[in-house]
């Protein structure tokens, strides 16, 4: 834990701003977690208002993993280099070989650019849509179009997206132009972190858990989440050595295995020797499958450390056992080693040593004025999940889409 505090001027402290990083979550991050990592922020709706920070990364079976977070008076460029600051030496980064995700926050670009100038970024894909949208690309052919060239896992098949996009509009492309596709797109994407992801969506599902925390004092929402981590790091433990017992990889990721077996069935295997496949399939794609490298020229297996439909169809005409060919960051024992580390109970203030130094004043952030709101925002064009409750105020429409205006004529007299 990690405070920064300033003068009001009376010689007491103020505090300013307060970053919190559990040993037991580093430990678990460093002994099995791929090197990728979500970073966002959220306001705080309690009464001192401010920022959270938070640094989120995956465990081995593609859920959240709560690295680090802190409190702060704003997204600015300042606070976002304390915040990586604080990471980068808490983590022992020697060499910036990490993958970051974002969303492309206020300050958040310049801040990598200074602290982790060598490691990938990423941005969230729904809020370059979102950006396009506001530059005036707007409607489902122009959303399709991008989310079909973030996509494309191969440089050919992203440059034939990119046609079907300047079909649509030459400008669009020319916008996308200053927007590396190493930053966005799967053909660009890097083998080392075996993570496909486009979404910062972690971060916001973290954020979403927390909700009820947001609305509290920085003390009271601080404990909230700790014990929240310290339940879910619990949960997690014990439901994998009571269900998971035998297995090798972890549920998620054999959901995944089993749905490219099932895709495995429309392609046609043709053996070069015991290790080199030719794959061919349906849609007239051919791809070479390597299995003793863990590779396939369509570049998914690379990505994630699965086989794909491809590498499963090699796999399968062998009969050899497709559980074997998945990457070891996605094993139980893997899972076990990210969650070996618990978070240990506090006492209460009952208990704790009296110091004698006056107590910090309070942070004053602002807030704003009025009731906060407890739902995000939807996009216009963004469906609303039927299963999820609805907020006040939200309309049961599968869509928020504007109602748009139109005449009415009288069937008696004609008139508007």
């Amino acid at each position: 834990m990690a405070m920064s505090e300033g003068d009001d001027g009376t010689g007491r402290r103020k505090f300013e701003k307060l970053y919190v990083c559990f040993d037991a979550l580093r430990q678990g991050f460093l002994h099995g977690c791929r090197p990728v990592i979500e970073v966002d922020g959220c306001h705080l709706k309690g009464p001192h208002g401010g920022i959270l920070l938070t640094a989120v990364s995956i465990d081995p079976n593609n859920n959240l993993y709560p690295l680090a977070y802190a409190v702060m008076s704003g997204e600015t460029r300042e606070s976002w280099e304390w915040f990586l600051e604080l990471l980068k030496g808490v983590l022992n980064v020697v060499r910036d070989d990490y993958t970051f995700i974002s969303d492309k926050q206020k300050g958040l670009v310049p801040a990598f650019e200074l602290v982790f100038s060598g490691a990938t970024n990423r941005f969230c894909v729904r809020h370059l849509h979102n950006n396009m949208k506001t530059t005036g690309f707007r409607g489902l052919a122009f959303k399709k179009a991008l989310w079909n060239a973030a996509r494309a896992t191969t440089l050919p098949e992203i440059n034939l997206r990119m046609e079907e996009m300047g079909c649509l509009d030459p400008k669009v492309v020319d916008w996308l132009s200053d927007k590396p596709p190493e930053h966005w797109s799967r053909s660009h994407f890097s083998y080392f972190p075996k993570c496909d992801m486009l979404l910062n969506n972690v971060c916001e599902t973290f954020n979403s858990c927390i909700l009820e925390a947001r609305e509290e004092p920085i003390l009271t929402m601080l404990e909230w989440i700790r014990e929240f981590i310290m339940t879910r790091s619990s949960d997690n433990r014990d439901r994998a050595r009571k269900t998971w017992g035998g297995k090798k990889i972890c549920p998620r990721i054999r959901k995944i295995v089993e749905k490219n077996i099932d895709k495995a069935a429309d392609c046609i295997p043709i053996k070069s020797d015991d290790w080199n496949y030719e794959i061919s399939s349906y849609d007239d794609s051919r791809y070479v499958v390597n299995l003793q490298q863990h590779t396939c020229t369509c570049r998914k297996w690379d990505l994630t450390g699965i086989p794909c439909n491809y590498g499963m169809s090699a796999i399968c005409s062998q009969s050899l056992e497709p559980e074997d060919f998945v990457n070891k960051c996605y094993s139980v024992e893997t899972f076990f080693e990210v969650y070996k580390h618990a978070i240990l109970p506090v006492n209460g203030p009952q208990l704790w040593t009296k110091t004698g130094i006056i107590p910090p004043l309070p942070p004053n952030f602002g807030r704003r004025s009025g009731r906060p709101s407890k739902a995000r925002r939807f996009e216009l064009d963004e469906p609303i999940n039927k299963g999820k409750k609805r907020q006040r105020g939200q309309k049961k429409q599968p869509t928020r889409l504007k109602r748009q205006p139109y005449q009415v004529m009288c069937h008696y007299c004609g008139e508007t």
